[in-house]
Parts: structure tokens; C-alpha cells; sequence
């Protein structure tokens, strides 16, 4: 069983997040890759600029990673946050998870991805035409800030 955490500021490969989890012993791979939308609440989105606490981020991937493994039959587990500049069209937040059987990955995706969107400390700055400013999230970090 494996966890890999990724915290980049490139781009993120969805063919080498899914070589990751794949194994020959694991008969399913499910993922989860969540892009930059323009427009964005009828504004075209220009960019996101999204910042973040490395350190927090990772030991929240982590333990999400171990608490799916403590609710799912599940192999291995790669979750993957750009931060910098993002533009429409760009994979900003991925998870991909291996398991012997299709039910366990896809409800252990979604549910890591509820949990990636809850916990990470990860603030967005979205630029539109018509303006800027913060992105208000469901993440608890996001409380203090």
C-alpha cells in the first residue's frame, strides 16, 4: 500500500498520476481531475492564482490517504495540487486510487476528493474581465485566513 503526495507549481501529468496507482494486482483505477473553468459565474476567467501552506497541504494529503485506506478496500492512492498560476483549461487538484474492484475506487475517489476540497489549506485568487479577488471556499483552513 502506497500514498504519494504531490504539491507542484508545473503542470500535472494525468497519465503519470494514474502510472502511480497502477498495478497488476489492482483490477481498477479511479480519478478524479478538477480543471480551471472560464466562465466562472457568467465572468471570463483570465487565471486563478492559488497559494498554499506546503507543509500543512502534504500532511493532509497524507492523512487523507490513510483514512480512505481505513474506509475502502483500496491499493494505492496519489493526490496532486498545483499552486501558482493557473489558466481555464488546467488541472488544479487530482487524486487517482487503485483497488482490486471498481465500487471501492470510485467511492474512495469521491470521497477523497470531499476531503482534499475540505481540509487543504489552498486559497484561490481568481482574475476575471471584470475584476479580481478571493475565491471563498469549504476548506476549515480557509477559516482563518
Amino acid at each position: 500500500m502506497r500514498e504519494y503526495t504531490i504539491i507542484t507549481r508545473d503542470p500535472i501529468d494525468p497519465e503519470a498520476l494514474i502510472a502511480l496507482v497502477s498495478d497488476r494486482m489492482y483490477g481498477a483505477v479511479a480519478t478524479f481531475f478538477g480543471l480551471v473553468r472560464s466562465p466562472n459565474k457568467r465572468q471570463a476567467v483570465l487565471h486563478i492564482d492559488y497559494e498554499g501552506y506546503d507543509a500543512m497541504i502534504e500532511t493532509q494529503m497524507r492523512a487523507i490517504g490513510e483514512e480512505l485506506r481505513t474506509h475502502f478496500e483500496i491499493g494505492r492512492v496519489a493526490i496532486a495540487h498545483r499552486l501558482g498560476r493557473l489558466r481555464p483549461g488546467e488541472v488544479s487538484v487530482a487524486i487517482a486510487i487503485s483497488s482490486r474492484h471498481r465500487k471501492e475506487a470510485l467511492a474512495a475517489c469521491q470521497e477523497g476528493i470531499d476531503r482534499i476540497k475540505e481540509r487543504l489549506p489552498i486559497w484561490k485568487y481568481e482574475v476575471t474581465e471584470e475584476g479580481a479577488g478571493w475565491v471563498p471556499g469549504i476548506s476549515v483552513a480557509s477559516e482563518s485566513f
